[in-house]
C-alpha cells in the first residue's frame, strides 16, 4: 500500500483521513452507538487505518469532551456548519480524505478505489442519485481560498463541489457504503453491513 500513497500524493505531501463528527440533534450520541459491538466512529476509524493509505486518521470532533480507546481525537473549534469545519481541517492538515463519522458501512475496497482516483485535483464521490458527497471527498489546499470566499455568502457546500471538484461516480453497492446513520432504524440497517 505504501507504493499507492506515493503515486497519489505530491512529493513531500501527506494524505490524512479526517472523520468529521458533530453532535446530532436527530439521534443524540449516535457516533458512540454500537454497531456490531463497537462504537460507530471506532469502526470507521479502524476501517480507514487498516487501508494503510493515510499518514494518520483523525476524528475531528465538535463534541466538547470525547474519549475513545486507540482513536486519535482532535477538537474542532470552528464555528458554524460543515463548510467551516472543512476549511479549518484544510488549514491544519492540508490534504485529506473527509469521511462522515456516521458512515459505518464504509469498506476498504471503496476507500482504496477512491484514493486511486485522486491525482492532486480535489475529488468527491457522486452517489447513484447524482448527489455529491462532501463527506466522502478529498480536499487539498488548492481550493481553500476559493472555498473560504464562497463560505462568506453560501453555507451549502454541494454547489461548490459540483463546480470545483472532479466527481467520481459510485455504483449502487458503493453508494450503499456511504449510508449515514440518522435514526434508530438506520442503526438496524447498519448492523447488516458488518459481514
Amino acid at each position: 500500500m505504501q507504493g499507492l500513497r506515493k503515486e497519489v500524493i505530491n512529493e513531500g505531501g501527506q494524505l490524512y483521513s479526517i472523520i468529521f463528527m458533530k453532535e446530532s440533534l436527530r439521534l443524540p450520541g449516535k457516533h458512540l452507538m454500537e454497531i456490531c459491538g463497537k462504537p460507530m466512529v471506532s469502526r470507521i476509524y479502524e476501517t480507514l487505518r487498516s487501508t494503510g493509505l493515510f499518514e494518520d486518521v483523525i476524528v475531528f470532533s465538535k463534541y466538547r469532551e470525547i474519549s475513545l480507546k486507540k482513536v486519535n481525537v482532535v477538537r474542532d473549534y470552528s464555528s458554524g456548519v460543515l463548510i467551516d469545519s472543512i476549511i479549518s481541517a484544510i488549514d491544519i492538515y492540508g490534504e485529506f480524505l473527509a469521511v462522515g463519522g456516521d458512515m459505518p458501512c464504509i469498506r476498504n475496497d471503496l476507500v482504496t478505489r477512491f484514493v486511486k482516483e485522486y491525482h492532486d485535483v480535489p475529488i468527491a464521490a457522486l452517489d447513484v442519485t447524482g448527489f455529491p458527497q462532501p463527506l466522502f471527498a478529498i480536499y487539498n489546499r488548492t481550493i481553500v481560498e476559493e472555498l473560504r470566499r464562497y463560505s462568506l455568502t453560501e453555507k451549502r457546500i454541494y454547489p461548490f463541489l459540483q463546480q470545483h471538484f472532479l466527481l467520481v461516480e459510485l455504483d449502487e453497492r458503493e453508494s450503499a457504503m456511504l449510508m449515514s446513520v440518522n435514526t434508530e432504524d438506520d442503526i438496524i440497517l447498519a448492523e447488516k453491513c458488518c459481514d
